[in-house]
């Protein structure tokens, strides 16, 4: 009576979402695949899909979303993390040689924040 999805047809629902309407959105905002050595742009090696995307802003910061879709959850999860890079970079492509996994590594991914929207009656 009750129809219970498997988790890879789930992974490839959220997926199809994310790059219809999530990837253009970010585009239009001014974000791209993220030029940073090790960049996820796909398959993981946990068997979801990890997105990463920057974008420089109009004042100089660093800005880096990573999208985590994981196969058994039903989120597809957001990160967002802003960094002041010195010396200023003003095009991404300068960032082609930096190694990535500094901006990922404590204390910078303490900022990390998810919310919820499943049991509010009001806006948090």
């Amino acid at each position: 009576m009750f129809y219970k999805i498997s988790d890879r047809d789930l992974l490839k629902i959220r997926k199809e979402i994310f790059l219809n309407y999530g990837i253009p959105i970010l585009f239009f905002n001014g974000f791209e695949k993220s030029p940073f050595l090790g960049a996820c742009y796909g398959k993981n090696n946990l068997g979801g899909l990890t997105y990463d995307l920057i974008r420089i802003s109009v004042t100089g910061y660093l800005e880096k979303i990573t999208v985590h879709i994981s196969k058994g959850d039903r989120y597809i999860k957001i990160f967002l993390n802003i960094f002041e890079i010195k010396p200023k970079a003003v095009e991404t492509k300068e960032l082609e040689s930096v190694d990535g996994i500094k901006f990922d590594l404590p204390p910078n991914s303490l900022t990390q924040m998810r919310l919820r929207s499943d049991d509010y009656k009001i806006i948090p």
